[in-house]
């Protein structure tokens, strides 16, 4: 006899969204559902989240001072979750090695492989105005209209993040309409 396990909707979501990917029933997929994408599409992946701010982080397993960064960037989720949205860019060519390290260091944000050579990635982020030299780790940081504003190269204090992300986030008012969880607008009450 085949065993089954219960799912409650919250953890079905996950399980669904984990094989689909972004954007099943409006809600973001988990960040073990790790797609592969060409540099082509990091404008696409960052345009996809206008209204919020973007840290767009490349990162590798390998890297050490990329593991220093993981939980400040884990925290900035967590603090500004209707604000901000964490993209986690791997250049891990090994996808076994990257699937296996992110099960063992669960992020609270959305992660991707990108499928291609720093070079590759570096122009493409150029052409998003950021300055990718291909060294990691780096953050590129684009605000709620899609634009790049400034980048971390290197694991930096956990200040300098909050002090980036709270230059771009805006104090709400009563009276002020906010994009909700579940992507409609709310008005702030």
């Amino acid at each position: 006899m085949a065993k089954t396990t219960a799912f409650t909707e919250p953890s079905r979501r996950r399980v669904l969204q984990g094989l689909i990917g972004v954007g099943l029933c409006g809600f973001p997929a988990v960040s073990r559902a790790t797609t592969s994408i060409a540099p082509s599409e990091l404008s696409k992946v960052i345009g996809a989240h206008k209204g919020r701010i973007v840290a767009a982080h490349f990162w590798a397993t390998w890297c050490g001072p990329c593991h220093r960064v993981f939980p400040v960037l884990n925290d900035l989720a967590k603090t500004h979750p209707k604000t901000l949205r964490v993209l986690g860019l791997s250049i891990d060519r090994d996808n076994r090695r990257l699937q296996a390290w992110l099960a063992e260091n669960p992020t609270d944000w959305l992660d991707y492989r990108v499928d291609s050579s720093t070079t590759d990635i570096a122009a493409a982020m150029s052409e998003l105005g950021a300055k990718f030299r291909g060294a990691v780790p780096y953050t590129a940081f684009f605000d709620s209209k899609g634009r790049f504003f400034t980048h971390l190269q290197g694991a930096q204090p956990a200040s300098r993040y909050q002090d980036v992300v709270s230059s771009q986030v805006r104090p709400i008012a009563p009276g002020q309409w906010i994009v909700g969880a579940d992507g409609k607008l709310v008005p702030v009450q």
